[in-house]
């Protein structure tokens, strides 16, 4: 979850706050005394897939209910492409060159992604053609083709969550590599954190500290300096520095819990930054 306070007035009680919930969820709430204003809630997915509960959720409390009424989906499919390519483009004036330009390209970037550009609509009849042949369901009822093609999504559905899993573990071998051939004290297993291997890699510091890259069903990846005995106080010197280094990212000071992370968006800079802060302890 990502937040960043607009305003807020004198007497701290009222503030407004964009909070990005999953990364698509974009609230914008106004906060007097205990009262929350009409404030319309907009969610723009890939498709028209709804958010999770867990999204909803803000220090322990859900605002789904109270949004219930102010809640609606854009999906970036069936809302934003038509929108642009039917709306948009041909309402664009033809001397406004950059925009339509710049509508254009996304408009295409858009039909790639979705594969509608009419290279992809006809791989795409060729592949179910194909598909169809493989699965053997031409002269089949539709209700038994339907159980055959659903039981097979189901196993690709599998197969790809188990390919992720080990996209990740790859990624954490990959990192433990890179730090070692840096002549880092580098560490697969947390010490103080064990159970997030294979999901984590890091490097003991001096004081008795480590600081690691990990990631988890609920937070992503995120990266953590702690204690290597976690009940021990974190140095508020330690916390500046990490705070320094990962000052573009949400970042969780959690004194009851002796520890500070960041979370990450993008893997690619993740170990970048670990590298980072561990010069900066020098």
């Amino acid at each position: 979850m990502k937040k960043n306070k607009i305003f807020q007035e004198e007497n701290g009680q009222t503030s407004a706050e964009i909070i990005l919930l999953m990364g698509a969820i974009l609230i914008i709430v106004i906060v007097a005394g205990n009262y929350i204003f009409k404030i319309f809630v907009v969610y723009f997915p890939r498709y028209n897939k709804p958010p999770s509960v867990e999204s909803w959720k803000k220090d322990g409390r859900c605002y789904k209910n109270k949004f219930k009424d102010r809640f609606c989906i854009l999906s970036y499919r069936y809302k934003i492409y038509p929108w642009l390519k039917d709306e948009i483009l041909p309402n664009i004036d033809a001397n406004n060159t950059y925009l339509r330009s710049a509508v254009e390209q996304y408009v295409d970037y858009l039909e790639g992604e979705f594969n509608l550009r009419n290279i992809n609509k006809n791989m795409n009849k060729e592949l179910q053609e194909f598909l169809r042949d493989k699965l053997k369901i031409n002269e089949v009822e539709p209700a038994t083709a339907l159980n055959i093609v659903s039981e097979k999504i189901q196993d690709a559905e599998i197969f790809m969550k188990q390919l992720e899993y080990l996209r990740d573990e790859i990624f954490f071998s990959k990192c433990y590599k890179e730090l070692t051939d840096l002549k880092f004290d580098a560490v697969d297993v947390i010490e103080s954190y064990p159970y997030f291997h294979p999901m984590s890699v890091g490097v003991k510091l001096c004081n008795e500290l480590t600081v690691w890259i990990g990631k988890s069903d609920d937070d992503g990846l995120f990266c953590q300096v702690n204690k290597n005995d976690k009940k021990e106080i974190l140095p508020k010197a330690v916390k500046m520095k990490f705070k320094k280094v990962f000052s573009e990212h949400e970042v969780d000071d959690n004194d009851k819990e002796n520890y500070i992370c960041a979370y990450l968006e993008y893997e690619e800079n993740a170990l970048n930054y670990l590298i980072e802060f561990c010069e900066k302890m020098k």
